[in-house]
């Protein structure tokens, strides 16, 4: 059920359950959530809870998404260059960061969990969704392939490899890095970016 359709009493009712979650997540692992903890912990009825979420993960997916959507929106507005030298992904990698560092201990349980799948996914997808907007509106900054344009399925490539690359060093960087070290975080990712992505002006 999407938020735009919602009537004010289940836009509520789903922010109590997105906090929930966000609550239970952070202090088990994802994968023994069940949807009677939720229900319960939210004080409405489990069929209140499946008809805004079909699991424990999916209502996790769900709140989590909730928040990245903004940076996504951010990073597809993005100018081809930056007007400071510095990438013109800097500010959006940094706040992604932050994003992820609020959230560690969830991050952390979900990713340790058998039920991770979803949220690695939804993170890549998520970047990707930036990424490919990003290419979209600044089809000129991709790389020849070979000394030709490259495809739009090349394109394509393009795109998973940086975001699946963006979430193997978020996650590297929850499970073992400085986590008050934002700018830091951001920066080691960028640099090990290709050149073309940067838009360094």
């Amino acid at each position: 059920m999407s938020a735009e359709w919602m009537d004010p009493r289940q836009r509520r009712t789903r922010v109590r359950l997105h906090k929930v979650i966000h609550e239970l997540a952070t202090t088990m692992p994802l994968d023994s959530i069940t949807m009677a903890d939720i229900a319960r912990a939210a004080e409405v009825k489990r069929d209140t809870v499946y008809r805004h979420a079909g699991s424990a993960v999916a209502l996790l997916v769900q709140a989590l998404e909730a928040e990245v959507e903004d940076l996504v929106v951010l990073t597809s507005q993005l100018p081809a260059l930056s007007l400071t030298g510095e990438s013109v992904f800097a500010g959006p990698e940094v706040s992604m960061f932050q994003h992820v560092a609020e959230h560690a201990e969830i991050y952390r349980n979900a990713l340790s969990s058998e039920a991770s799948g979803p949220i690695r996914d939804m993170l890549i997808e998520a970047s990707a969704r930036a990424l490919t907007a990003h290419l979209q509106r600044h089809p000129d900054i991709a790389p020849l392939v070979n000394g030709r344009p490259a495809t739009e399925s090349e394109r394509r490539m393009f795109v998973a490899f940086a975001a699946a690359g963006t979430f193997g060093a978020m996650r590297e960087w929850l499970f073992a890095g400085d986590l008050t070290d934002l700018e830091a975080a951001a920066a080691a990712t960028l640099a090990a970016a290709p050149e073309w992505w940067m838009g360094r002006g």
